[in-house]
């Protein structure tokens, strides 16, 4: 029973719970400026790619803990480009997720 838990939080809880932090980040800050995007890293690493025209990328596998301790640099929008191998979604799919959780 607590491998299948383990396995059930790490294909479902956690990309949720990260989806929802962000969601209530991007939510909390207000619109972003259109032509920015943000590239937020921890530990030398990638995490996710906010485009400030809507797109969102997230690292696959990508921890809440990793998330709350990440940097967000603001960068030009010629850096928008998201790796193939993120996850996408878009900021009014975070945002609407987390303003129908509760």
């Amino acid at each position: 029973m607590a491998s299948l838990l383990l396995k059930l939080q790490a294909q479902w809880l956690a990309p949720t719970s990260v989806r929802l932090w962000l969601g209530a980040r991007l939510a909390a800050s207000g619109p972003l400026v259109p032509h920015c995007v943000y590239h937020v890293s921890g530990r030398g690493q990638l995490l996710a790619v906010v485009d400030g025209s809507g797109e969102v990328g997230l690292r696959p596998g990508l921890a809440l803990a990793e998330l709350q301790d990440a940097n967000w640099l603001a960068r030009p929008a010629s850096a928008r480009f998201i790796p193939p191998t993120f996850q996408r979604t878009t900021i009014p799919d975070l945002v609407r997720a987390h303003a129908s959780r509760g």
